[in-house]
């Protein structure tokens, strides 16, 4: 069962028996948390509440268990126009980690920067400049499992206006499209990182 940090909390099932499903916790790392947790396992089994895989004890829209692995990071960042890194690395006052382990496989679901398009200026981009927007999109990134590996990622972004025919009586539209780079470091005794470096090519 892959054991990557400690300590770990998974849950086992009776009726789980002969397979290899399970719960992994992921919630907050103090007495009241976890009793609250367990409290609500032991409800399930009671009846007293539905039976579910997927358990937020307190209704904060985030799993403190569930079925799945590792974790899914969404956000909004408000940066300088000038060059950045986003860092991505397990870190915690509570857990000690097995680098050899560490596996920063990862999909990138949607990256994009500046405003959000809307759905007209989606369809005024040309087909070449709304690719870019997203080019990291939907793409899937593997970590060798026997050696400790570091994803880095390198974007150039492009700023770019598109002015459509004045018979369509519609606005220009800004949309920040770039090029992606990629690449991975496998070296031992470095910790697993996941690094997004960014750099903002003038107009």
């Amino acid at each position: 069962y892959r054991i990557d940090a400690f300590p770990t909390i998974l849950v086992f099932r009776k009726d789980d028996a002969g397979t290899t499903q399970h719960e992994s916790y992921h919630g907050e790392r103090s007495v009241k948390a976890i009793t609250g947790w367990a409290d609500h396992f032991v409800a399930q089994e009671k009846k007293e509440i539905p039976k579910t895989r997927t358990v937020d004890t307190n209704k904060d829209g985030v799993a403190d268990s569930h079925t799945g692995v590792g974790c899914m990071i969404s956000g909004l960042l408000h940066v300088q126009r000038a060059p950045g890194m986003l860092k991505i690395q397990a870190v915690s006052g509570s857990h000690d980690f097995n680098w050899e382990t560490m596996d920063v496989s990862h999909m990138v679901n949607h990256l994009s920067f500046g405003p959000f398009l809307s759905e007209q200026a989606w369809m005024v981009l040309p087909p070449h400049i709304a690719a870019s927007v997203g080019a990291l999109d939907d793409r899937s990134f593997t970590s060798d499992q026997h050696v400790p590996t570091t994803h880095e990622h390198y974007v150039k972004v492009v700023r770019h206006e598109v002015s459509p025919p004045s018979s369509w009586k519609v606005d220009p539209v800004t949309s920040y499209g770039y090029v992606v780079h990629s690449n991975n470091i496998q070296k031992e005794g470095e910790v697993p990182t996941l690094r997004l470096n960014y750099d903002i090519l003038p107009i």
